[in-house]
């Protein structure tokens, strides 16, 4: 007796730690239900009489909250399943009391039933179903149901059951007595459904609505949980700054709390990252703490899951042997459709870069069966666009058109409620691979006008939708992209479109992709489409399509900095010789001769830059003239063609902006600062030229200028731009008291100029973000309303600026379209010569010492009779968006 006297009251003090407390009885029945041992339920009391965490009250026992706790933790670490068969005992000897008896008794039951619900939701979720299909029907107050319905809710999401799960937290959340914890976590899963079913804005707005909640209540844990969540995403739409900022909030929420399991969680998802950044080792080590953490928890679906991104990593390197390895292994042990779908794609590629296509196939087929049984929307363009991708490869080309169609389809129904331009952004830039493949294969197939489309769906859509939503046109269909015959119908006989499109470039994954071993060939393959440059020519009855001998890897490298993406040959210093443009030449040879053909008798040109492209000087590689065999072809740009078209379309101006003496319709605002001396008196000028009004020097503030944006025809800013590559969206215009920024502009600025010039450094220069999304100021002032501007792409030197502004406005106020304006304007200054400089610097009143060094500065930059003859001095200006109109 003496030695199992410990023993027992052992076991029955564990009993206590799962009961809390209760009658002799009651412990009495569980310890013989667990232990198979008949007990004397008054020996029983007397053998807990003396110790000391137990308290004895006639018939009556209870354990210490604290120590009851410290041995249910202990218990679920060192034995988990002993853990499981007492919890499923209580909730068994405890289920038959409910009826009839005190509210206490039934929290006791929805405690232990909690309590193994949540080790079980880590462990092992098929057994969370069997546990809430057990009590489906015990008998719970209203009170207590929805913590019930909870957890069947998160039975049927691990199942796979989305419909299901979101109609059982919709019965949770309208019970009248939802406390708020259990409201955070409703409303997370919530967003959890609409993430898997691809509902990308309703997840994100549902996990802000969780974390609000959390924070309320200072749940450290929930929060966590829910930071967790939003890094996912923010992951799957290729965000890694904003996933690894939420993961890394969480992971330092789960270490104040402890919460070890949730940690691991967050390791996960952390190796992830460090996975598509090419940092393979320290993905690895994330992975295995991971692995290592889920198998002490002997939670096979969880060591699954992380076995699977070891796979992939492996894969990438395509190391096979090993990555089988893994991929099996996850397989043996997921079980949830869910993560096998995932599981099975990875298994699909191993086949595919193996060279193996019909169990390629097979696989990517079951993880799409699932996919429908499951609803996990998000992973079907996935699905699809590799399906696609082994029917091609073996020549099955309508196969391919039509798995590639379905997940465009999918996308754009997935993008279509979403209202955030930045979630907009992520999800088209995810998917640029799919319409990549169909523009390339529409090409291949001679469907020209059918590729464009697609490049169009591909290119700047959340930057169209903005355009139209500062016209005030609310409906929706305005917001697609235009239709071919619809861009037909808006050109002139005499005017051609020339959009560029690229294929096979990294994007997002351009990390990734970089630090693949050389030798990872075959999987570079599987995961881009082929590099490929197209150039399409519309007019308004013809569209061409052809393939250009441009390699836009090597065309990076050698024209533009690899450190700050800059153009090469336009930082230059005063006295140095300008380089030779020859190479520039070169570049116009590739990107635009082989256009001729297509563009004989046009006078206008509209170029579409794609990628790096929109970075170059395109009117200025060579010239028009030759292309068109028309003397005074005219070039302007834009973003894509519906943006084009969205601009020539604005609404008409108001009528009280005709240029009057009374309603004056020009605004130009100049300010000299930081070594700029002609900025105020450039402004002067054209507001005296234009019968417009002038706000410069102290006058220029930010709020001066954003409130009387919305009054004119024409803006025009002479100052200091900067361009801010890092934080795009604020780069700025220098104004007397600061500076007016990208996103000052798009939240308070409302613009109905037919043109804004930007007469500053690097105002066209944009961050390229996924989808050709033009982040920066052109943005800003397109999308607030303006239906062109003039910009630059690179900082040029203040008097060949200001005299090529004054040559436009002249030309422009004569009565030719602004296209033609800034032709003749910048002719002006390529062909100034010496004695015309002198002249025109003597009319600024620059003062004779100072006029001196300048021409002796530009002799020393040239070798002939123009000063500004190189295009470093007046290439750099552009004009984008509407092209026609006259002053």
């Amino acid at each position: 007796m003496s030695t199992q006297q410990p023993n027992f009251i052992e076991e029955i003090l564990m009993v206590l730690a799962v009961l809390e407390s209760g009658s002799d009885s009651t412990v009495a029945a569980l310890l013989h239900r667990v232990t198979a041992r008949e007990v004397d339920e008054r020996l029983l009391t007397e053998r807990l009489a003396t110790v000391a965490a137990v308290e004895v009250h006639g018939n009556s026992l209870s354990l210490d909250a604290t120590v009851a706790a410290t041995r249910r933790e202990a218990l679920l670490e060192r034995d988990f399943l002993h853990f499981r068969r007492l919890h499923e005992a209580a909730l068994a000897i405890l289920a038959p009391q409910l009826h009839g008896n005190p509210f206490s008794l039934e929290q006791q039951w929805l405690r232990v039933f909690t309590r193994l619900a949540e080790a079980l939701l880590n462990r092992d979720t098929v057994a969370l179903r069997q546990l809430t299909e057990t009590w489906e029907h015990v008998a719970l107050s209203d009170e207590a149901q929805p913590h019930y319905t909870f957890y069947r809710a998160l039975a049927a999401f691990w199942s796979g059951n989305y419909a299901q799960t979101l109609i059982l937290i919709d019965a949770v959340l309208a019970a009248p007595t939802v406390a708020l914890p259990l409201r955070s976590r409703a409303i997370n899963v919530t967003a959890l459904c609409h993430y898997y079913q691809g509902q990308w804005q309703q997840a994100l707005d549902g996990y802000r609505h969780s974390l609000a909640l959390a924070q309320r209540l200072a749940d450290k844990v929930q929060e966590g949980k829910v930071r967790l969540n939003m890094g996912v995403i923010y992951y799957e739409l290729h965000d890694y700054a904003e996933a690894e900022a939420q993961l890394v909030a969480a992971e330092t929420l789960f270490h104040a709390a402890n919460a070890t399991t949730w940690l691991a969680s967050v390791h996960h998802e952390l190796a992830l990252i460090y996975r598509q950044q090419g940092q393979w080792q320290h993905a690895l080590a994330y992975f295995q703490r991971c692995i290592d953490h889920r198998l002490a928890e002997e939670a096979d679906e969880l060591v699954g899951m992380a076995l699977n991104n070891v796979g992939e990593i492996w894969l990438l390197q395509e190391n096979l042997p090993k990555a089988q390895e893994a991929f099996q292994q996850a397989l043996a042990r997921t079980q949830t459709p869910t993560n096998r779908i995932d599981v099975l794609t990875n298994i699909g590629l191993y086949h595919e870069v193996g060279g193996e296509a019909t169990a390629a196939q097979q696989r990517y087929a079951e993880a799409m069966a699932l996919v429908a049984q499951t609803e996990r929307r998000e992973m079907a363009p996935l699905l699809h666009y590799r399906l696609g991708t082994v029917a091609l490869a073996h020549d099955a080309q309508d196969i391919a058109w039509t798995h590639w169609l379905h997940g465009i389809e999918l996308i754009e129904a997935n993008r279509e409620p979403m209202h955030e331009e930045a979630l907009k952004i992520s999800l088209l830039g995810r998917w640029q691979q799919i319409y990549e493949a169909m523009v390339a294969l529409a090409v291949d197939r001679g469907e020209f006008a059918e590729a464009l489309a697609y490049t169009e769906q591909a290119r700047a859509r959340a930057f169209l939708e903005r355009i139209t939503a500062s016209q005030n046109r609310a409906n929706l269909a305005a917001q697609q992209p235009w239709t071919v015959p619809q861009i037909q119908a808006r050109l002139s006989g005499e005017t051609a479109l020339i959009s560029y499109f690229a294929t096979g470039q990294p994007g997002t994954n351009a990390a990734l992709l970089a630090n693949l071993p050389a030798t990872s060939t075959a999987i570079r393959r599987a995961l881009l489409p082929p590099a490929r440059l197209f150039a399409f020519i519309i007019t308004n009855s013809t569209v061409h399509a052809i393939k250009l001998p441009v390699d836009l890897e090597q065309l990076q490298a050698q024209y533009f900095h690899r450190a700050t993406g800059r153009l090469r040959g336009v930082t230059v210093l005063p006295g140095r010789p300008l380089p030779s443009v020859r190479r520039w030449q070169m570049l116009g040879r590739q990107l635009l001769m082989p256009l001729t053909p297509y563009l004989m008798g046009m006078r206008h040109l509209c170029l579409i830059p794609h990628g790096p492209l929109h970075y170059l000087p395109l009117h200025a590689l060579v010239d028009v003239d030759q292309l068109t065999q028309v003397a005074g072809t005219t070039v302007s740009y834009a973003p894509s063609a519906s943006i084009l078209c969205q601009t020539e379309q604005a609404a008409p101006l108001p009528a009280h902006q005709a240029a009057t003496a009374e309603e004056p319709s020009a605004l130009a605002i100049g300010v000299n600062a930081e070594g700029l001396a002609h900025a105020e008196a450039e402004a002067t000028w054209i507001a005296q030229l234009l019968h417009g009004e002038s706000l410069t020097g102290t006058a220029a503030t930010a709020t001066q200028v954003l409130a009387a944006l919305g009054e004119y025809r024409l803006l025009h800013f002479s100052c200091h731009g900067h361009f801010r590559q890092r934080d795009p969206m604020h780069s700025a215009l220098q104004l007397h008291d600061g500076e007016l920024t990208a996103d000052m502009l798009l939240r308070s600025a409302s613009i109905v100029a037919d043109l804004v010039t930007l007469s500053a450094c690097d105002t066209g220069l944009n961050d390229l973000h996924p989808g050709d999304e033009l982040m920066g100021l052109t943005r800003a002032f397109l999308g607030s309303g303006a239906r062109s501007l003039l910009v630059s792409l690179w900082p040029v030197h203040e008097v060949p600026t200001r005299l090529l502004m004054e040559h436009f406005y002249s030309q422009w106020q004569r009565g030719v379209t602004k296209a033609m304006a800034l032709r003749l304007a910048q002719q002006f200054v390529a062909t100034l010569d010496f004695p015309q400089l002198n002249e025109r610097l003597a009319s600024y009143g620059v003062p004779m010492a100072e006029h001196a060094e300048w021409i002796a500065t530009f002799q020393q930059m040239t070798s002939g009779d123009h000063p500004f003859a190189h295009p470093y001095y007046w290439a750099a200006f552009f004009l984008t968006g509407h092209f026609g109109s006259a002053q």
